[in-house]
């Protein structure tokens, strides 16, 4: 049996299954796509260029999940068993395997630098308020950013596949909390030189910061044990 998986900019996967005479499509959160990529792995992911609309002909006669396949990748095939497009796939100079960790790491590092990047974004405006002002914004970008959907479903994803794929999870970590925390350093480092604050240790401040911000309420979420906090409710805790 063969299908196709393509990663989403939100962290979500497209995942189309072709069945005889139809396609079915889904649209998988990150855990679920695992199971489906493990799955896969039991033979060989392969990473394959799309050429749609491509040369691909509905001028097959009978159809199975292999000429649908070679349909959908817009290839020109006449194959007609899931092992002859694998290796007609395998034979494309642009083809390579891949494992579920290489594709873990590339989804996550691309979902998370994005959320991240945006929640770490500060205008020169900004940083010419007090300091205090100015953790509240910071502190209420990053919870409005941690509480988003799609990326508590990454977070959950990788603590859950942490064993399994530790890579993944440390590239969640390393475009997530980290950057976070640098930023959070260098402003309380300025604030320390500007004489606003008395700290030994701006990394350690920072870590400290982040973590009041997590509390129990980022953990819960992404385990959905609890609602989402309402925006008033980020706010107050921001403060």
């Amino acid at each position: 049996m063969s299908y196709a998986m393509r990663p989403i900019s939100t962290g979500t996967w497209l995942l189309v299954e072709p069945w005889w005479t139809r396609m079915m499509v889904t649209i998988l959160p990150p855990a679920d796509a695992v199971i489906f990529l493990r799955w896969g792995a039991t033979g060989d992911i392969l990473r394959v260029r799309e050429a749609v609309p491509g040369k691909a002909s509905q001028l097959r006669g009978w159809s199975n999940c292999a000429v649908l396949s070679a349909f959908l990748l817009g290839r020109p095939s006449w194959t007609w068993t899931p092992h002859g497009l694998y290796r007609q796939l395998l034979r494309e100079r642009s083809t390579r395997r891949e494992s579920v960790q290489q594709r873990l790491v590339g989804q996550f590092t691309k979902v998370v630098s994005h959320y991240s990047s945006n929640a770490l974004s500060v205008s020169a405006d900004q940083l010419s308020l007090p300091l205090r002002e100015l953790l509240i914004i910071i502190g209420r970008n990053l919870l409005e950013t941690m509480m988003t959907p799609s990326l508590l479903e990454v977070c959950y994803t990788a603590i859950l596949e942490a064993d399994r794929y530790p890579d993944a999870t440390r590239a969640y970590a390393q475009h997530g909390p980290t950057p976070a925390i640098a930023v959070l350093t260098t402003i309380l480092s300025k604030a320390r030189q500007d004489g606003e604050i008395d700290l030994a240790d701006c990394e350690a401040g920072a870590r400290q910061f982040l973590g009041m911000l997590h509390g129990d309420v980022h953990l819960e979420a992404a385990l959905q044990l609890r609602e989402m906090p309402t925006l008033s409710e980020i706010d107050l805790r921001a403060r």
